[in-house]
């Protein structure tokens, strides 16, 4: 028997060619393409990291015109793929956090008016009082108790004066931060150490080769880098003035001032008036005749600080030194 013949109209046989290429382009797609929608949770994240940055001003599509369109649906991007792209928490905002590039302060501003260095920084504090030990010549040593307040990890700053003609102390496992002094034997010398207070260390001595008239002092700061304590130091001393200035010097940011002043000579005793500009006024001996010393603090911010005088009720051979404690970092 004859097999049948089929005649399909020209719109049937239109519609049939259609569905084979149809059919013959996806089958295409899904062969040569990787199976996107099947990828694992981190694939999908990198495709989505990409695309951010890719995407970030968009491109210009270069597919031509006459390409065929793909039918498998595209990924988009994962906004929290995005936002981790572009504010990952492990990158510092401020490419110098630690303000160690040299510029004063360093960092961006942060918020509440500070900036990222200072954000960072410990808040140098005076710990209890400060205290302070005069005798005419009766005392070979002076001890000072600390503050009950203190604990391992302070910093200690000790000053000692005397008259310029007598050795000055060095007490045990101190390190010097300055030297002042005149030109002649009635003028006073003044120095500044500093130490790390060991754990159980409750009293310092301070040592001195004669006895002779003088005075020192022991303050207990927190706060403070004591790797590298010191910023800078200035010294200065008078020829009998009533007043007393110390030069400027440099400062960090989160700088904590100190200031001390001495005066060792036959003048008669009086105070000192008023305080230096912006500081506090911390401890002092000054009723007594041949010696009084006088010790004045403040926070600072980065950069010059200015000259700090300190002002006698009467003129006198005075010393100072004036330095920057450093912050360390929280």
């Amino acid at each position: 028997m004859p097999a049948a013949r089929i005649h399909w109209s020209p719109h049937v046989r239109a519609a049939a060619m259609v569905c084979a290429l149809a059919i013959t382009g996806a089958a295409g797609l899904i062969t040569d393409e990787p199976d996107r929608g099947q990828g694992s949770p981190s694939s999908t994240a990198s495709v989505s990291r990409e695309a951010t940055v890719s995407m970030w001003p968009p491109a210009v599509s270069q597919t031509p015109a006459s390409a065929t369109p793909s039918l498998q649906p595209q990924p988009t991007a994962d906004p929290s793929a995005a936002e981790s792209q572009t504010a990952d928490p492990g990158t510092p905002a401020d490419p110098d956090p630690t303000g160690e590039s040299g510029e004063p302060g360093g960092g961006q501003p942060a918020s509440g008016g500070q900036t990222a260095t200072e954000s960072a920084l410990a808040a140098i504090g005076l710990v209890g009082a400060v205290s302070m030990i005069s005798d005419p010549g009766q005392l070979i040593a002076h001890v000072h108790t600390l503050p009950t307040q203190s604990r391992a990890g302070d910093l200690i700053l000790a000053a000692a004066e005397v008259y310029e003609a007598e050795p000055l102390p060095v007490p045990a496992r101190f390190a010097p931060v300055a030297t002042a002094t005149g030109g002649d034997r009635y003028r006073p010398e003044l120095a500044v150490f500093w130490k790390r207070l060991a754990d159980g260390e409750r009293t310092i001595e301070i040592g001195f080769a004669d006895y002779t008239a003088k005075t020192s002092a022991v303050a207990v700061y927190r706060g403070v880098d004591t790797s590298t304590p010191i910023v800078a130091v200035t010294t200065a001393f008078n020829n009998g003035s009533a007043t007393m200035t110390a030069p400027g010097l440099s400062a960090s940011s989160g700088s904590r001032l100190v200031m001390v002043v001495a005066v060792a000579s036959n003048e008669a005793p009086a105070p000192w008036t008023g305080t230096p500009g912006g500081m506090t006024r911390r401890a002092a001996v000054e009723t007594a005749a041949w010696r009084g010393m006088i010790v004045y603090d403040q926070t600072v911010s980065a950069g010059s600080t200015g000259t700090r005088t300190a002002t006698r009720a009467a003129g006198a051979h005075q010393a100072t030194v004036l330095l920057a404690l450093r912050p360390r970092l929280r």
